[in-house]
């Protein structure tokens, strides 16, 4: 069965990673523990929970998400006289999210043989934090493409999802340079005027 992070779940859903956490924080998954790993059921019984949270409140979204993850092949789950869930349509949904995830995926490599294992588009040593804050300053698509052509429009609009699904974590990476003692100083007096 396949897995994905809060984050994934995030883009997965179309919503901010702070929904996904606030979702297993609130008790509607339970998912608590150092590895919040979710199901694609897990994913299913989230986007009904995102849909209902401004209207329905948490004990009635908690009955409705196990009630969601409990049945495997229902088209419909009816909660009440007045609520009806279209579950074909939930799937349908989060099954076309994640082809588009995994899609993501297969568009960027992390080599340490290359560009230190910088994340780059698959077969180019451009990074994608690049293109995303190239994309995200509003250069223009026209000028990214002839800045590198090897990029598809494909690759660059889908550069700041990566960089949204997949958040550099901790410290930069040590430079070279980091420890070594200056070649020289030099100081230089400041005239009064």
């Amino acid at each position: 069965m396949d897995r994905i992070t809060p984050n994934e779940a995030a883009v997965v859903l179309g919503v901010e990673p702070k929904a996904v956490h606030r979702a297993i924080d609130s008790g509607v998954l339970d998912r608590n523990g150092p590895r919040r790993l979710l199901s694609p059921r897990d994913l299913i019984a989230l986007k009904a929970d995102t849909s209902l949270s401004p209207l329905v409140p948490l004990e009635t979204r908690k009955r409705i998400v196990r009630k969601l993850r409990r049945a495997s092949t229902v088209a419909w789950l009816y909660e009440g006289e007045f609520l009806a869930i279209d579950v074909r349509r939930l799937r349908a949904t989060v099954a076309r999210s994640m082809a588009d995830l995994r899609a993501l995926q297969k568009l960027v490599i992390s080599d340490p043989g290359i560009m230190g294992g910088e994340p780059v588009f698959r077969g180019t040593r451009i990074p994608v934090s690049l293109i995303a804050m190239m994309v995200e300053d509003g250069v223009d698509m026209r000028q990214i493409l002839e800045g590198y052509p090897s990029l598809s429009e494909r690759q660059i609009r889908m550069a700041p999802l990566w960089v949204k699904t997949y958040p550099r974590r901790g410290r930069p990476p040590k430079q070279p340079w980091h420890g070594l003692k200056p070649v020289r100083r030099v100081s230089i007096p400041l005239k009064a005027r």
